[in-house]
């Protein structure tokens, strides 16, 4: 048989092309399928980014609030408004619990030389936010320990000198008129009774005063537990 080289040449590259061209076809598949799995790769992963940061950033506002919550916080204020002439005594907590339940604390709580004295057996040995289990009104409620716990360095009425006496009970019927919870015809009550005890004739005889501390001061605590 004879062979016409022309007619195998064209056969020769006939067959290279189509090879060549099925190959190519494969490349670019491969490539349009790398191209894709790469875009879906690329996808998934910013997914992820955007979904850290806006874990990021919740975590941060939740963070904001929760620091806005424990920062202290100020009443307004009267740019206007004057200091007083007069700083009244800052009372013990317990005193202020103690007056504003309506019971009986001793009035030198209300001294000057007691509220000092309190204060620093308070601040000494007690937290300011040490919490303590406490019954009120049939009720268990937790209150600061400094306002549920007596200082050690009170003394008793009728251990009070008589200007301590008279120094102890201004303050205490100051903060009972301004006291929410005092009733008012029983704090002009108790007011009436120490106007009579301060004019009573016997503060001029001998040891009278002592007599009349004595006498106030068991006299107002059965007071107390006659309205309990």
């Amino acid at each position: 048989m004879d062979f016409d080289p022309a007619e195998v040449v064209k056969r020769l590259k006939d067959t290279w092309a189509r090879e060549n061209g099925t190959k190519v076809a494969a490349w670019n598949a491969q490539v349009e399928q790398d191209r894709a799995e790469q875009e879906e790769l690329d996808r998934l992963a910013q997914g992820e980014a955007d979904a850290q940061l806006v874990q990021r950033q919740k975590e941060a506002e939740d963070q904001f609030r929760e620091a806005e919550k424990k920062k202290p916080k100020l009443n307004d204020f009267d740019p206007d408004h004057t200091i007083s002439d007069w700083i009244e005594v800052r009372l013990a907590p317990y005193a202020v619990n103690r007056l504003n339940n309506l019971e009986y604390v001793e009035l030198d709580y209300f001294t000057t030389k007691g509220c000092n004295e309190a204060s620093a057996d308070a601040s000494s040995i007690i937290r300011q936010d040490t919490l303590a289990f406490t019954h009120l009104d049939g009720t268990i409620t937790v209150r600061p320990l400094a306002a549920v716990r007596s200082s050690r360095n009170i003394r008793n009425d009728e251990d009070l000198s008589w200007e301590e006496m008279l120094q102890g009970k201004n303050v205490m019927l100051r903060y009972m008129a301004k006291s929410t919870t005092w009733p008012q015809a029983h704090a002009q009550s108790l007011a009436a009774f120490f106007v009579a005890l301060e004019l009573h004739p016997r503060t001029a005889q001998p040891n009278g005063k002592r007599a009349l501390l004595l006498y106030q001061s068991r006299a107002r605590r059965e007071w107390f537990a006659a309205l309990k």
